[in-house]
């Protein structure tokens, strides 16, 4: 029987291998397929927010998504403030989601962002039940 550590494990490599294949997959659309698509939903649909600044996107992305990357690596490694992270990073992360307009995605990349979704989901679930709830206690080491 596997452990609950390897599958948590198991779920976070999941997460980051499903994400990736998420962002590349469109790359393997025929030519100029993505954006055809990208066209005809433009076509159809506002955008909902004004243009923002690239300094501004930039900043802001790499904000979270450093924020995002500590905590995956805080949650690797069992780090205590690492499962509270997880939270705001996946709370900002939804409401840019939320807010951010028109996107457009292919059927391949929605499943593995589903897939990505639940992974995720799974593994912050996981932090707060126990045996794995233990792991992210406060020790002796960490005061």
């Amino acid at each position: 029987m596997i452990s609950t550590e390897r599958f948590f494990h198991m779920l976070l490599a999941a997460t980051f291998i499903t994400a990736t294949l998420a962002a590349n997959v469109d790359q393997w659309l025929p030519p100029g397929e993505h954006a055809r698509l990208v066209s005809t939903l433009l076509d159809r649909e506002p955008l909902l927010l004004p243009a923002i600044p690239n300094w501004a996107v930039f900043t802001i992305g790499g904000a979270i998504i450093l924020s995002a990357i500590a905590t995956f690596i805080g949650l690797i490694s069992f780090k205590r403030w690492s499962r509270t992270a997880a939270i705001p990073v996946t709370l900002v992360a939804l409401a840019i989601k939320a807010v951010g307009g028109t996107g457009v995605t292919s059927g391949p990349s929605s499943f593995f962002l589903g897939i990505t979704a639940i992974c995720w989901g799974a593994a912050i679930a996981m932090t707060y039940c126990p045996p794995l709830s233990i792991r992210f206690k406060k020790t002796r080491r960490d005061s």
